[in-house]
């Protein structure tokens, strides 16, 4: 018999063999329920029949009554909408939006009483102001969850004010199961009107996440679940204030913005947080970097990112909140235009463990390097961040690429028991070429150092979790403007 019968035959048996009903058709319905659920993606998609759930009561009549009696298949709804200018055309883009809507409806209805997790994107990049049309579909849409702020449990906006506003209003009422709240700004607005949200009766908050300029009512709620915080607040003393109500913050994220700097420091304690690990200041002026770290005692820090935006005359602040907290610091990010040379180095002296390094390549001279050198044993002295291993270089000067590109080099080959070797090095755009091209960079490379342009800081420092839809979602679907959505049968 030739191969070819051969194949017949066999798809022949296959075909006398599954004959009749199908397997998975035999499992308990538990089993079943189990494989449903497994079924779910994670990625941030619109309702669509070529997925679950709502594909899985397309299959047959005893799936589909499984599905529609399993409200944990429907706990997670998505509405999201990115409309370009080149795009705005009213007519499709109400009728994408009404569908929205109804999915809504169905999600809701099937979810019953389940914690529920909602994803809402609704932005126009390019537009300062949304079009009225868009706005009043997008509220009606806020409208369908108000009705059920009891049960929600993972909150991430993306929407025009007036409807962030809404839902930050409902949240006064009760949200006893609120675990995580995301608010990211739709569009990217010098001055934004201030938003007010009441978070007195959160108590099961872990995580918050608000990117809009929002003044927080705490009342006299003391949030002992909080453990992550990034907040565009409207002065210093509410940004403290919220630090003073989250007694165990592991991670916490400030941005100043005009009315932040506006605003000196009228009154003065130190806040002692034991748990924080992580703490992101950015986008500080010379109060705003003296008075938060005079501030803040960090005994467990592991991680400080600090960026001055205006420069400083004085960073004495810095080397105090050192000698304070004398934090276990492993990574430091450090960008404070008009903080001299030495000053930084004296920084560097206080911080022993450090392992990841990203500052301003200016920074490295021919002087300054023999410090970060590991010494002949005729001239012995101790090697300045013996532990460095990655190193991040932003700026644009020639000779400090060279000078940093020796340190590299000279750890990559004298490095010991006591003193890391520098495995990875990050360059700015403008000296890459440069700093590939100094002494021994391309053999330390063939070796096994991990060079790189491209990498992002917040990625390499696994603190991604909250970037604006506006950048997620197409990382995400790949996808612009497009609408996917099928409502549920």
């Amino acid at each position: 018999m030739d191969a070819g019968c051969a194949t017949t035959d066999s798809r022949h048996d296959l075909l006398v063999h599954h004959s009749g009903p199908c397997h998975i058709n035999k499992l308990p319905y538990d089993a079943l329920s189990h494989v449903f659920l497994a079924s779910l993606t994670s990625s941030v998609s619109r309702p669509n029949i070529r997925s679950s759930p709502v594909v899985l009561g397309r299959i047959c009549r005893s799936w589909r009554k499984l599905s529609l009696e399993m409200p944990l298949l429907w706990n997670r709804i998505v509405g999201m909408a990115i409309i370009p200018p080149h795009l705005q055309d009213e007519a499709s883009m109400t009728a994408e939006l009404e569908k929205d809507i109804l999915a809504f409806d169905e999600y809701l209805a099937r979810s019953q009483r389940s914690p529920l997790d909602i994803f809402m994107l609704y932005v126009t990049p390019g537009v300062d102001t949304p079009p009225p049309y868009f706005v009043t579909k997008v509220s009606a849409i806020v409208l369908k969850i108000l009705p059920h702020s009891q049960q929600w449990r993972n909150i991430i906006l993306n929407i025009p004010d007036e409807s962030a506003q809404t839902i930050f209003s409902q949240l006064a009422s009760g949200v006893p199961r609120l675990t995580s709240l995301m608010v990211s700004e739709p569009n990217i607005i010098h001055q934004r009107p201030t938003l007010q949200i009441n978070l007195s009766s959160a108590h099961q908050l872990e995580c918050l996440h608000i990117l809009v300029p929002t003044e927080i009512n705490w009342s006299i709620t003391v949030m002992h679940q909080m453990r992550e915080l990034d907040v565009k607040p409207t002065s210093v003393s509410s940004f403290l204030q919220c630090i003073d109500q989250c007694p165990s913050l592991t991670s916490v994220e400030f941005r100043g913005d005009v009315r932040t700097m506006s605003e000196p420091l009228t009154e003065f304690h130190i806040r002692r947080l034991s748990s924080l690990v992580k703490i992101r200041l950015d986008e500080l002026d010379q109060n705003l970097f003296s008075g938060l770290l005079d501030s803040l005692h960090l005994p467990v820090l592991k991680q400080l990112d600090l960026r001055v935006t205006g420069g400083v005359s004085d960073s004495s602040s810095f080397l105090r909140f050192l000698t304070q907290s004398q934090p276990p610091l492993k990574i430091l990010s450090i960008i404070v235009p008009g903080m001299r040379t030495a000053e930084l180095i004296h920084f560097l002296r206080h911080i022993p463990l450090l392992t990841v390094l990203r500052t301003d390549m200016a920074y490295f001279s021919d002087d300054i390097i023999q410090q970060f050198l590991i010494p002949s044993s005729i001239h012995a002295g101790s090697v300045l961040c013996p532990n460095l291993m990655s190193l991040w270089l932003l700026g644009k000067t020639e000779g400090a690429c060279h000078s940093a590109a020796k340190v590299v080099v000279h750890r990559w080959h004298n490095a010991s028991e006591r003193i890391a070797r520098i495995r990875q090095v990050w360059v700015s755009g403008w000296e890459w070429l440069s700093f590939l091209h100094c002494d021994g960079i391309i053999k330390c490379s063939e070796e096994g150092l991990q060079l790189s342009r491209s990498a992002s800081w917040i990625n390499y420092c696994e603190i991604m979790k909250f970037l604006p839809f506006s950048i997620l979602i197409p990382l995400i679907t790949g996808k612009t403007g497009q609408f996917e959505t099928e409502l549920p049968s």
